[in-house]
């Protein structure tokens, strides 16, 4: 929509500079917007590391139980046979 004097010129030009203005500001916008993801990102790698070794920390709490409940049932089962006798 150009008008046929040269005022339609200008107003164009005066769109593409502000259109140009607003597509720096986006970009340098982008450009915080990756480097918080890229932080983002890492740290999620260190809380899966974390969580790693939580698991592998309550394995031994588990193995524990395992065998105190084991110990715990033969226990029972020897007082119930020797209320058999």
């Amino acid at each position: 929509m150009e008008e046929s004097n040269g005022n339609g010129k200008v107003k164009a030009e005066n769109r593409l500079t502000s259109l140009e203005g607003c597509l720096k500001y986006l970009s340098r916008d982008l450009g915080g917007l990756q480097k918080s993801y890229k932080v983002l990102n890492d740290h999620s790698g260190k809380q899966n590391e974390m969580l790693a070794k939580v698991s592998t920390d309550v394995d031994w709490i588990k193995r524990f139980l395992w065998i105190f409940i084991t110990a715990t049932v033969g226990n029972i089962v020897a007082i119930v046979f020797q209320l058999n006798k």
